[in-house]
């Protein structure tokens, strides 16, 4: 480990990092934002790593939130902050490294529709409980009832599906948006008061422990979203979220009963099993 993602800044000691697996990043705020009660002008936030099995021939938004332009920019963070602090990669390093990250897939499938094959299909589901999962992901519903495709559909599961603009209003085929992590404080975090101001000087506040993707476009309609990750091989990559705010697919699973509660939707205990057991087959 380095000394960037110690308890503190310069330590020797990563109990947050053995525990959590979430690593220190800092992001600078947009000339637009500030933060209530300081005078920086950056933040630092801790969140997890993806995987990075199917990423970069299947995924178009890089790190939790879309700021990375492509894969050499992302590992050139990478290297610099976190792998050898101070280190500058060169230009075929980064290459090399975006070329072998092509090359990563969790099956024969994803692989070959990266390459001009077929699109992955669903999985059946063997079990009673699998194939009552399984209708949690496939997107026929035209009323508001909780779906896991609205946010995890398309070939990857990484996009908002037509069901959800039927049954919420939100527009098909975003790859950013909010499972409401950062506002329902999962996975903890240090609340902090941003304020937004836009051209004509008028001010949006936003109390969030990570408000994601606003600190890249300073947009308040931006805070709290997050890249919607594929729920491909979603088995064999806990911990979940951006925050690593779910260390299980129980966790997960329970985050969102939370949620549709929240929304006045009801998502039951066999609900909640079903769901688990069908993403074990993803």
């Amino acid at each position: 480990f380095r000394s960037i993602d110690a308890d503190v800044v310069g330590g020797n000691t990563y109990q947050r990092l053995i525990n959590d697996a979430t690593i220190r990043i800092t992001i600078p705020l947009p000339p637009n934002v500030s933060i209530v009660g300081s005078s920086a002008r950056s933040v630092q936030l801790f969140r997890g790593i993806a995987s990075t099995l199917n990423t970069p021939s299947l995924q178009t938004v890089l790190m939790a939130d879309g700021r990375a332009p492509n894969l050499q920019a992302q590992a050139a963070d990478a290297v610099a902050i976190h792998y050898q602090p101070g280190r500058t990669p060169t230009s075929s390093e980064l290459n090399a490294i975006a070329a072998y990250e092509k090359t990563l897939f969790s099956s024969f499938q994803l692989a070959s529709f990266a390459s001009g094959g077929p699109a992955p299909t669903m999985p059946l589901g063997r079990s009673d409980s699998e194939k009552r999962g399984r209708k949690f992901f496939v997107d026929d519903a035209t009323t508001p009832v909780p779906r896991c495709v609205h946010c995890h559909s398309g070939p990857n599961l990484d996009t908002t599906s037509p069901g959800v603009q039927v049954a919420f209003g939100i527009p098909a085929g975003l790859k950013i948006f909010t499972a409401f992590v950062s506002q329902m404080r999962t996975g903890g975090g240090n609340v902090l008061t941003y304020e937004f101001r836009d051209a004509a000087g008028n001010v949006t506040t936003v109390q969030s422990p990570d408000p994601g993707r606003a600190l890249i476009t300073g947009n308040p309609a931006d805070a709290d979203m997050f890249k919607i990750p594929s729920l491909w091989n979603a088995k064999n990559t806990a911990p979940y979220f951006h925050n690593n705010g779910a260390k299980t697919l129980n966790d997960l699973a329970n985050h969102y009963q939370a949620m549709f509660a929240m929304l006045g939707l009801t998502l039951t205990d066999q609900d909640k099993a079903d769901i688990v057991a069908y993403q074990k087959l993803l």
